[in-house]
């Protein structure tokens, strides 16, 4: 029993955007003792992983800062909400599957750019295919899309060659899942490319009228 008759208090600890519900217990060990902030800060290292001694607890606006002083002097009650600030030690595994995910994050806004570039020019062709630009201006006119698809298509090849020089374990399965879809998208990309050069092709033989 502790001292004060509190040996377990339930706490709502707010750390960043996340809010953990904390269970505080007097061990059996330390019966006649009270609940105090060292027993708090133990029981949130066990529930977040940021150690004691990284961690900044805050209650209405007051720093937690003496190990040695009660719950139930500091006014924390049935619960309450905690505030903290601290970070995990840096998980080397944690690291290198973030560098990961980052990586094809800036493929997919470089795709993104080229598809905005793509379809652009599919909107151009198309202007050109219902004859709205001047029939003498028209070979011209295929000749750079298709300069243009050209240079898209080898932007689309650089993102293959920098999706297949990941390293990605096995056990990282969110990042393989992810490559594995982009370079579906981007294949996607070059098949469209692909019926759109076809396209200009027929039309640089027939002439469009």
């Amino acid at each position: 029993m502790a001292a004060d008759g509190v040996n377990t208090l339930r706490l709502k600890l707010v750390h960043g955007q996340r809010v953990h519900e904390i269970q505080v217990c007097l061990p059996s060990c330390e019966s006649g003792n009270v609940l105090s902030v060292q027993h708090l800060s133990q029981a949130i290292q066990d529930a977040t992983e940021v150690p004691v001694s990284s961690q900044k607890l805050i209650f209405k606006g007051k720093s937690l800062k003496d190990p040695d002083e009660s719950l139930t002097q500091i006014g924390l009650k049935e619960n309450a909400k905690v505030m903290m600030i601290g970070k995990r030690p840096n998980n080397p595994y944690e690291e290198e599957a973030n560098k990961t995910l980052t990586a094809i994050k800036h493929i997919e806004q470089h795709v993104l750019k080229l598809e905005k570039k793509q379809s652009e020019i599919t909107y151009e062709l198309d202007g050109i295919h219902r004859g709205y630009l001047q029939k003498d201006l028209k070979d011209d006119a295929l000749g750079g899309l298709s300069k243009r698809l050209l240079g898209c298509t080898e932007d689309y090849m650089k993102m293959l060659e920098k999706l297949d020089s990941l390293c990605i374990p096995e056990d990282q399965s969110r990042g393989r899942r992810q490559r594995k879809a982009m370079v579906t998208r981007i294949q996607k990309q070059l098949t469209q490319i692909d019926g759109l050069n076809c396209g200009i092709t027929e039309m640089l033989a027939k002439g469009v009228k």
